[in-house]
């Protein structure tokens, strides 16, 4: 009989503690791959939780149980656990030292375990060894606590993979392997990272449901050798010219050492799974630890990925434009859910010639729910859209040449003034940044504040970062630059980012405005943004006295681009329906 409720699981799970003699487990949301979207069978987290956000981990000891996530889903861990036995904790003002420090009749040392294989080698190297004077001994599990209680754990579906032509990807595999080789000293290298290697193959595939990849690690024996590390090996075998190519299953690990023909291996502490690492170290590997070069060969898109991008987001822009004239003809006259809404969104993009999948599950968050940042529309638990009020649509996908993500906001009825007001001065924060100069070297801390001080003169914040890198028909969001509080990677040229602030009411409203913006050069040391995405901003949600001149003028000027980028593309009712949408203010 499948285990149900919440105190079930933990029931269950807690007699395995016992059986293991362990004080407790530390469940990260990450699978083997570390991506952000896992596969249904490694949602671990959700299973022994209910919470279902991107991102997060959870400490359960024998009589509490404390799951951690940032403010993104501060009031959908509430909603989605069962508080009876769950705590909820912000992890990035409070870490399991907090709770284990009310830990109220532990000894002179705990017993904590981990699954070896969700956690990274840094991971594990920033655990607390001690708390308050007490020894905390963390053990590494080979096989998962989670999975041996969960018995109606969905099965792994069969992965199909396909070729990036090298026309849009810019670059043969081959070139890219020997690039890196050469690059790290001749050294045979570990790409751990999923997204890098799907990258340097010029692979990708369809093991998740939004981001198209092939669930694979790489090994890079030579400028033309490699071996291919996985669970599943892909059918049939990968083909690529000038590649020699081995295959090794990760249960096949202890053959690895004798590929390695001066005993050395280069590692990315940040992505390499600790599990594998002890593997390997017990090998008699000379194991140099290096960060993750081909992060940034991949962020900085190339002439071919850029124009990919570019005409993905035109693609995206058609079927959103056809959405939103679909949508505005009919929801005076047919109730729709948020849930319903997101399907027709998506199924106006898969008209599309060269869509492969949608970035992720979209957002479309009604009033309150639009202030739930990441919200997830469920069939049956949803608003239905009845005027009045505000509409956040936050939502994506991929082609087969780039990868969008846009958010808008749309008046449904007369929206209250607090509301409007809250639209437009986040609307000219994104004005602000998106038409910002800056200096080489600038990191994107200091972009984010430029964009948050058109709000925090209003006495308004976010609990989010400004923006995130965006992949090449990969993950959505993308290292290693971001534009956040935190965030001290430069900005550079070639990278794509989201220019996305926000202001959130509880049980009110949600406001959010994004366009992807492509990093170029405007001079010798200066750098500036290009707008991908071309899709008006509803202006029955703008009061123009709240914009300054230079940001009415910048709405002006991108309204007039989106028309004359799109409006070629669109029918002639549409072409009429689009002017109208970005006539000046």
């Amino acid at each position: 009989m499948a285990i149900q409720t919440p105190l079930e699981k933990l029931t269950a799970l807690r007699m395995k503690l016992e059986e293991n003699q362990l004080d407790g487990l530390l469940v990260q949301r990450a699978d083997l791959f570390q991506g952000e979207e896992v596969r249904a069978c490694d949602e671990r987290l959700a299973f022994i939780s209910g919470f279902t956000g991107s991102a997060g981990y959870a400490l359960i000891l024998k009589d509490t149980a404390a799951i951690f996530s940032d403010q993104r889903y501060s009031l959908q861990m509430k909603n989605q656990t069962d508080q009876k036995y769950w705590q909820c904790y912000d992890s990035i003002t409070q870490t399991i030292k907090d709770v284990i420090c009310e830990i109220a009749d532990w000894q002179d040392e705990i017993t904590l375990g981990y699954d070896g294989w969700t956690m990274t080698v840094s991971q594990v190297e920033k655990l607390p060894k001690m708390i308050d004077g007490h020894i905390v001994r963390w053990i590494a599990l080979k096989t998962s606590l989670i999975d041996q209680i969960w018995n109606d754990r969905p099965a792994k579906n069969s992965v199909q993979y396909w070729y990036m032509s090298d026309q849009l990807a810019g670059q043969t595999a081959q070139q890219k392997i020997s690039s890196l080789y050469e690059a790290q000293g001749r050294g045979a290298i570990l790409v751990s990272s999923v997204i890098s290697a799907n990258w340097l193959l010029n692979i990708r595939g369809n093991a998740l449901s939004h981001t198209p990849i092939f669930h694979t690690m790489l090994l890079v024996l030579s400028c033309n050798r490699i071996m291919i590390l996985c669970e599943d090996f892909p059918e049939p075998f990968f083909q690529i010219d000038g590649l020699q190519i081995e295959y090794r299953h990760f249960s096949q690990l202890s053959e690895i050492a004798g590929d390695l023909l001066d005993g050395k291996l280069q590692i990315d502490k940040m992505s390499c799974p600790k599990a594998l690492f002890d593997n390997l170290n017990q090998q008699s590997i000379n194991i140099d630890f290096k960060s993750n070069v081909v992060l940034h060969s991949k962020a900085q898109k190339n002439t071919a990925e850029l124009e990919g991008m570019r005409k993905a987001h035109i693609q995206d822009a058609i079927a959103f434009c056809h959405f939103w004239h679909w949508f505005e003809d009919i929801y005076d006259t047919k109730i729709m859910s948020e849930s319903e809404l997101a399907t027709y969104l998506s199924d106006f993009r898969a008209r599309q010639e060269a869509y492969i999948c949608d970035s992720f599950p979209a957002i479309t968050g009604f009033n309150g729910n639009g202030a739930i940042i990441h919200y997830r529309a469920k069939k049956g638990e949803d608003l239905d859209i009845i005027k009045p009020g505000v509409l956040l649509i936050d939502s994506g996908a991929h082609y087969q040449f780039g990868t969008t993500d846009i958010t808008r906001c749309f008046a449904i009825g007369t929206p209250s003034k607090e509301a409007v007001s809250a639209n437009s001065l986040v609307l000219g924060a994104h004005l602000t940044l998106s038409n910002t100069l800056f200096p080489k070297g600038t990191t994107g801390a200091h972009l984010d504040a430029i964009c948050r001080s058109q709000l925090w003169n209003n006495k308004m914040d976010y609990g989010h970062g400004t923006g995130h890198g965006v992949g090449h028909v990969l993950s959505v969001h993308e290292a290693p630059a971001s534009l956040s509080k935190h965030s001290n990677h430069p900005i550079l040229e070639g990278m794509v980012l989201s220019n996305e602030p926000g202001y959130y009411e509880p049980g009110k409203f949600g406001i959010r405005q994004e366009n992807l913006l492509h990093i170029i050069a405007v001079s010798d040391g200066f750098l500036g943004f290009e707008n991908l995405t071309f899709v008006p901003f509803d202006k029955n949600l703008i009061d123009k006295t709240l914009l300054s001149s230079s940001q009415l003028q910048a709405l002006d000027k991108y309204h007039e681009e989106v028309f004359n980028h799109i409006s070629q593309h669109l029918p002639k009712n549409l072409q009429k329906w689009l002017e109208v949408k970005c006539q000046p203010l």
